[in-house]
């Protein structure tokens, strides 16, 4: 019989549900952010037909064994190992990892929204029939208040400030139409 450890290298709780080989009710476990849970049914003694069931499942949608983290390039939120806890070292990992991908993932998302209202106010203005063309337009987002991140059992408390101590956003985007735009910044237009 094999123990089964998953570990949430994500900055929220995860319900991880999950069904056993001869069992057809569905199973759910609590795992705080950046904690892990031993897999309790069967009494956490699992077989082989078990171990598969829930990797089986899970895997389709991203869960990784503890071994092939750093082996993976993109989000990870699950993390698995089989008769031993997760090492605190691939949880931190991929919850530091996780947090860069998400930034740069937000910052194109925010990117691409700007381009999309440009191109959007350039069309209304051209079905307007008016005479302007949108020469750039300046966009800013700013978080007022940072999420905040309930961690009831991180064992690691450098993790569990990072995960509590997240930084808010403030940032300008601006997309430009042409190379001829102003150069000089406060350049007042008249």
């Amino acid at each position: 019989m094999t123990i089964m450890w998953v570990a949430n290298t994500t900055a929220q709780y995860h319900n991880f549900m999950y069904r056993v080989a001869e069992q057809p009710k569905l199973i759910q476990q609590e795992i705080p952010p950046g904690g892990q849970i031993r897999i309790a049914a069967n009494g956490g003694n699992l077989s082989p037909a078990d171990i598969a069931a829930i990797t089986e499942h899970h895997e389709q949608y991203g869960m990784v064994a503890a071994q092939d983290v750093g082996k993976h390039r993109g989000y990870l939120g699950l993390v698995y190992s089989l008769d031993r806890p997760v090492n605190l070292a691939k949880i931190q990992e991929q919850v530091y990892s996780n947090r860069d991908i998400l930034t740069e993932r937000g910052k194109a998302n925010r990117q691409a929204a700007a381009v999309a209202t440009s191109q959007q106010v350039e069309a209304h203005i051209s079905q307007a029939g008016l005479p302007d063309v949108l020469k750039h337009i300046e966009i800013s987002v700013e978080e007022i208040k940072g999420p905040k991140v309930q961690t009831r059992s991180v064992r690691d408390e450098a993790l569990q400030r990072d995960l509590e101590e997240s930084k808010p956003i403030a940032e300008g985007i601006r997309v430009t139409r042409d190379a001829d735009a102003p150069r000089g910044r406060g350049r007042k237009r008249g």
